[in-house]
């Protein structure tokens, strides 16, 4: 045989193993496009869940006696995972390269990559906080209230309107003991687990319901009662009376059974409110005598001091301009902006119609009256 068939042997020999492996790299890729589509296939018919995600939403459906939408909000909830290295790599590569990568590279490579990215952006590796779902009813309430606030500043606009605000907050009965020198070596310490603050079981699960008004009026705000609503069997005859004989403040005892302000407790709230603005304000000094608990009773003039020294010595103007009730969208809070999605201006002023005013009210509640007395 000839040097040049030779030559042309060697080179046909040479071609035909670049083709067997080009060969190989086609099949090995087409078994990885098509592992990966299995794997998306088979994701997306899970729902995004893990096996042991699966196993967690299959107890909970079992445990709930078959309850089928909790078990749907347990599969919402884990199914939102944080993407991963790979997911980032693949995404950064069709943005910069405006095709679809081909192939599937190493993981060492990937993980390199992306510990860089991380570093350069400030990402960690963590996982995704649980969160209640918004419910999309929310933005129809706001726009309703908004739509409300538009039509009463427009209808009354020649007068000064005040707006108030009644907020419930409830309060322990034992508050926590004030900061002091405590000492670090429990072990030395004569009783054991280290100083304590005995307080009765009986005392720590008492709790009541301090009702506060807030007024956008600095003046009225001085002047507006606060209600502490609390339970006959909590709070006995004897320290109401005490409390009564104690020079009077702003804050009103409302004994009740229960502590949860009732539809009596807010009929007794607004008359008391209503006598505010009538400028028919009484006090007559109540004669009684005091033998109740010493403790309870100093507790309860503590909160009689919060009207006067904490809530008249503060301007609340501004904290209803940033729900919109300053009809003014640069002041509203940031966080309710960007909840609403940084409206450019409120909803022009228009009667709310009874079923925007329906949003506003509790579920529960049905208030067929509410439109007559308010518009």
């Amino acid at each position: 045989m000839s040097v040049a068939a030779e030559a042309v042997a060697c080179l046909a020999e040479k071609k035909v193993t670049e083709l067997r492996a080009a060969l190989l790299l086609n099949q090995r890729h087409i078994r990885n496009c098509q592992q990966q589509s299995r794997r998306e296939a088979a994701s997306l018919l899970k729902g995004g869940l893990s096996c042991h995600s699966e196993r967690k939403v299959l107890a909970v459906y079992a445990l709930s006696n078959w309850d089928l939408s909790l078990a749907l909000r347990a599969a919402q909830r884990l199914s939102r995972v944080a993407p991963s290295a790979a997911d980032v790599f693949h995404y950064y590569e069709n943005k910069a390269l405006q095709v679809e990568p081909c192939g599937q590279p190493r993981r060492r490579t990937v993980n390199k990559w992306a510990a860089r990215w991380r570093a350069r952006w400030g990402v960690r590796r963590a996982c995704l906080r649980s969160a209640d779902t918004v419910d999309p009813s929310i933005f129809s309430r706001v726009k309703a209230f908004w739509r409300s606030i538009a039509y009463v500043t427009e209808k009354f606009g020649h007068q000064e309107l005040v707006w108030i605000n009644f907020d419930e907050t409830s309060v322990p009965c034992c508050p926590p003991c004030p900061k002091g020198c405590v000492v670090n070596d429990w072990k030395s310490y004569p009783v054991p687990g280290g100083p304590q603050m005995p307080v009765p079981k009986s005392r720590r699960r008492i709790a009541y319901t301090y009702g506060a008004l807030l007024c956008s009026h600095p003046g009225i705000q001085a002047v507006l009662p606060h209600f502490l609503v609390c339970s006959e069997k909590r709070l006995p005859q004897t320290v109401a009376k005490g409390f009564a004989a104690l020079p009077p403040t702003r804050l009103r005892l409302l004994r009740r059974k229960s502590s949860w302000v009732t539809t009596d407790c807010m009929i007794r709230i607004l008359a008391d409110v209503r006598e505010v603005f009538s400028f028919f304000l009484c006090q007559l000094p109540a004669l009684a005598c005091y033998s109740g608990e010493p403790q309870q009773l100093e507790f309860l003039w503590q909160l009689g001091q919060a009207p006067r020294e904490f809530f008249a010595s503060r301007q609340w103007a501004h904290a209803f301009e940033s729900v919109g009730c300053g009809r003014d969208v640069t002041k509203l809070h940031s966080a309710l902006r960007n909840f609403m999605q940084n409206p450019v201006s409120l909803p022009l002023p228009a009667k709310p119609t009874p079923a925007e005013m329906a949003l506003i009210w509790p579920k529960r509640r049905k208030m067929s009256y509410a439109d007559a007395c308010l518009f």
